[in-house]
């Protein structure tokens, strides 16, 4: 019987097969990555009520505004009304104007309440929360969000603004919160004001201005707050929310912005991440801070701070040009993976890689054989 010699080129079949496989890993991936089912938030009622709330309030602070002087559209596009100006008397520090202009959106309402969420804040609990000028838009949707969440708020708010916030001489953020109270478009109380600025007193903040934010907070029937130090304000802070607690626990701690009795001077608090947080850097307890003290005591916190990043986040526009809709971004939903998609994928591309495998072995020995000298006897 004739032998028949068979030439077998293993190394041209596994490269090609590695190939194929490559590709069809590639083309899995592609359909599991593009096919993910967007989810829409259980909250997604609530979430959008607290939106539409925030925007009744931001149009009726336009309306305030538009009262007191005409709106330059070149710093404010949407004319919105929530803009302030580069200098004021009530100007504690610098500002950064796209910042401000990605907060006019209806829909950060809807972040926030989320954020609650993420937190683990329910119906009925306390939240303690600092508020200042420099955000406005900010302070709406977070008491817009609470209301709606019906959580019980203590806040307590820092009269002065940072460029471009609130820092129009009547219509501060002390006047506007109690605008929008006289109007019935929020009901959230603060429970004392502070001067702001440098320190939480006031520092770096004009004679007059001190004067205009004092007049505010009377005018508001607020408590006063003035401490001899940032370590008294920290201290008087932490106490008044203790206090008005009434012994029920504090679930998370909310900061608009970054007041130094909130969360430190500016060399400590870009320690703390933008975001619901958990824990700091070490450095970010060099100085004690409110926000510092609450991480201690194993509170999170809702440090709305980085808005541009907090933006790329939840999905909302930077710096948008016109009004923004109700339930527009991607806040309201979350992409989550096809499971059965996945596992389909996997199980295929494995038995494809065992099936190629066994193929190339056998191929592989059968070559061997040839290439040893011994020729491969058919079979009889």
């Amino acid at each position: 019987m004739a032998y028949t010699k068979v030439y077998w080129r293993p190394s041209q079949v596994s490269s090609g097969a590695i190939v194929v496989l490559a590709i069809i890993s590639f083309a899995g991936l592609l359909m599991v990555e593009t096919m993910r089912r967007q989810d829409t938030k259980a909250d997604f009622g609530k979430m959008a009520a607290a939106a539409q709330q925030a925007e009744q309030a931001m149009d009726y602070i336009g309306e305030l505004r538009r009262r007191i002087q005409r709106i330059d559209a070149d710093v404010d596009p949407q004319e919105s009304g929530l803009i302030g100006l580069s200098s004021s008397p009530v100007t504690s520090l610098s500002g950064h104007l796209p910042a401000k202009q990605t907060t006019i959106n209806p829909n950060w309402a809807a972040v926030i309440f989320r954020m609650l969420r993420e937190a683990g804040v329910n119906q009925g609990d306390v939240v303690a929360v600092a508020v200042s000028g420099s955000f406005p838009a900010l302070n709406v949707a977070t008491y817009a969000a609470i209301e709606q969440l019906g959580a019980r708020p203590i806040v307590i708010l820092s009269g002065s603004a940072s460029q471009w916030g609130a820092n129009v001489p009547g219509l501060t953020w002390v006047d506007m919160s109690r605008e929008l109270r006289k109007a019935g478009l929020i009901d959230t109380q603060e429970a004392a004001a502070s001067l702001g600025g440098a320190e939480d007193r006031g520092i770096g903040v004009s004679e007059r201005g001190r004067d205009i934010i004092r007049t505010a907070i009377k005018r508001a029937d607020l408590k006063l707050l003035l401490p001899a130090s940032l370590e008294e304000s920290v201290t008087k802070r932490i106490g008044l929310y203790t206090r008005l607690a009434d012994g029920s626990p504090i679930r998370a701690y909310v900061n608009i912005g970054g007041g130094s009795a909130s969360t430190g001077p500016a060399s400590i608090d870009q320690y703390f991440e933008s975001g619901v947080i958990r824990s700091a850097q070490p450095k970010a307890f060099a100085v004690d801070s409110v926000m510092g003290h609450f991480l201690k005591e194993d509170v999170p916190a809702l440090n709305i701070s980085g808005i541009a990043t907090l933006a790329r986040r939840y999905g909302l526009p930077l710096a948008p040009l016109a009004k923004q809709p109700i339930g527009s971004g991607g806040v309201y939903s979350t992409a989550s993976y096809r499971r059965w998609l996945a596992g389909f994928w996997v199980i295929l591309i494995l038995a494809l890689t065992y099936f190629v495998t066994r193929i190339s072995g056998v191929m592989s020995s059968f070559d061997k054989g040839h290439n040893s000298g011994s020729p491969v006897r058919p079979s009889i």
